[in-house]
């Protein structure tokens, strides 16, 4: 058990290893089966990625009105990418506007090159910032989810880079703090952590950086972008997420998702995930007012985000990995059986992108049972061999 315990980062390495060869035939495939920018079945080459490059473009012929007007989008996009690619809009709020647009400036494959190098590159960045190895930086961003983010096209990458920066970097934080509200699913827990650890003026900075960012984007763009994305737009991603189908139904560790591949009824859905979604917000905030520890407390505040937000993919999983690493790294005193336990869990959370599409398919709630594991074994205080796991927390604060 000892020598298993030892050697969990070293497996999770090759495995990742495997992994990207993995992905790298599939690729292969999938591109000599193309047709042009598209799919065989016609879904772009990138994933969503054409959804940024079609924002970007807009912006630069001057019709920033129509980018949150879902037809004019898609019509748009299919001068692009010219098949049905189904239901396509810009999901973001009108300041990711302000930092989209230099795409619009270059071809599709060039800016998807760009656009996924970026994201790697922030999210190894951020691990470095957070104190994790090369071999833990590696394994992070060439994981399952942090790769499913690049597949995809999507801003997974970036605004993991983005939480650790905030969480680790003092004089940077409140910045990236900021930048993170593009994607507020992604670290709307951050004022929480802060206020307990009572970081009254990044909380201030971060605030203040986001208003403006607001403003500016209102003086750039107009009301009229501002109030298509919180009416229309935020209603039709809200009603294709309730009542969609297709392949995204199998992309969601949410219990949201997991319960309506259960019972196949939205309500029922819903009200179980923000039952569970409460007492997850309770519970983290009671850990982590409790703990000493501060990457303890990172590890609850991600954790809680994944269990709370009904919509999260297998793309937006790279901090939950950070999470899972966290635990196991705070583990190491602890004795061999207990280690052998959070690194179980860390091997489910590295694959938990694979296990959220195999469990969806099937029914079965792998996710959000994982997720949900994952938040409690980040509240537990590090057990040693002669003592019980407890929700204590009496370690010292480290950094």
């Amino acid at each position: 058990m000892s020598d298993l315990v030892r050697y969990t980062k070293p497996m999770l390495g090759v495995l990742t290893v495997l992994h990207l060869g993995t992905v790298v035939r599939s690729a292969w495939t999938e591109l000599g089966a193309s047709s042009g920018l598209a799919h065989a079945d016609g879904s772009p080459l990138g994933g969503d990625f054409v959804n940024m490059l079609v924002a970007a473009k807009l912006i630069l012929a001057g019709r920033m009105a129509e980018i949150y007007q879902p037809d004019i989008f898609m019509a748009f996009e299919r001068s692009l990418v010219p098949t049905d690619a189904g239901l396509r809009l810009w999901a973001y709020p009108p300041h990711s506007l302000l930092f989209v647009w230099p795409l619009g400036y270059l071809d599709y494959w060039t800016g998807f090159i760009a656009w996924s190098a970026l994201g790697l590159a922030v999210l190894v960045w951020g691990a470095r910032r957070a104190g994790f190895d090369w071999l833990e930086t590696a394994i992070i961003a060439l994981s399952p989810a942090a790769w499913a983010s690049v597949y995809f096209g999507q801003t997974g990458n970036l605004m993991a880079g983005l939480l650790l920066l905030a969480l680790a970097a003092p004089r940077s934080g409140p910045v990236a703090a900021a930048l993170l509200t593009v994607k507020p699913q992604a670290g709307f827990l951050l004022p929480v952590l802060w206020l307990v650890e009572r970081k009254f003026v990044a909380i201030a900075i971060a605030a203040g950086i986001a208003v403006a960012l607001g403003l500016l984007s209102l003086l750039l763009f107009g009301v009229d972008a501002w109030r298509d994305y919180l009416g229309p737009t935020l209603g039709l991603l809200n009603t294709l997420e309730r009542e969609g189908e297709g392949g995204f139904m199998a992309m969601i560790p949410s219990v949201f998702i997991g319960m309506r591949n259960i019972v196949g009824d939205a309500m029922i859905a819903s009200y179980v995930h923000w039952v569970v979604a409460a007492a997850a917000a309770a519970f983290a905030i009671w850990a982590m007012v409790r703990v000493e520890a501060e990457r303890a407390r990172w590890a609850i505040a991600i954790a809680a985000m994944a269990v709370i937000t009904p919509y999260i993919h297998i793309y937006d999983l790279a901090p939950v990995l950070v999470a899972a690493l966290l635990v196991f790294n705070r583990w190491q005193p602890a004795s061999t059986n207990a280690r052998a336990a959070a690194g179980l869990v860390t091997v489910l959370v590295w694959a938990l992108p694979l296990l959220t599409i195999i469990g969806n398919k099937a029914a079965v709630p792998v996710g959000p049972l994982v997720l949900i594991a994952l938040l409690i074994v980040s509240a537990i205080r590090v057990p040693n061999s002669s003592s019980v796991p407890s929700l204590a927390l009496t370690e010292k604060s480290q950094s």
